[in-house]
């Protein structure tokens, strides 16, 4: 792999590379980091080049530095995208992930010790009804005492 072009700014980190396989194919790979102006990171761009297709990979971050979306495309076609909802003790509390023709959205349930006790997600499939599972986090706890 050989790094063709690195920048940087105050604002944003974008780094370029260009490498052979051994099939004798040229592939590039860009990212691009983007940072507020407290230095959090807020979003993430990669793209992967090759013969065929191109494909991209965009991350977008809340102030915390969670990640709250995640979309990939194909050729400028989105394949999947992942929306993240958080609650104010930046807990995961719901997740959307969406591709053609299915769907999961997931819901987060926490204890009084800040563990997630329970999930309740619900798939949704083109052409059939909607299917949800519950899941039931069990934990246990050891002590020296």
């Amino acid at each position: 792999m050989k790094i063709v072009e690195k920048k940087d700014s105050l604002s944003s980190v974008e780094d370029y590379f260009n490498f052979i396989t051994p099939d004798s194919t040229v592939h590039y790979l860009t990212w691009t980091t983007t940072f507020d102006i407290k230095g959090n990171q807020t979003s993430r761009v990669q793209q992967i080049y090759d013969r065929d297709e191109k494909t991209e990979y965009l991350t977008i971050y809340t102030d915390k530095g969670l990640e709250k979306t995640s979309t990939v495309k194909t050729n400028g076609k989105v394949k999947f995208e992942t929306t993240n909802y958080y609650d104010k003790d930046n807990r995961l509390i719901k997740s959307i992930y969406q591709e053609q023709d299915y769907k999961t959205e997931s819901y987060y349930f926490y204890n009084e010790l800040n563990l997630e006790s329970k999930s309740i997600t619900t798939t949704f499939k083109k052409g059939k009804n909607p299917e949800t599972e519950t899941f039931i986090s069990t934990y246990e706890f050891y002590t020296d005492k």
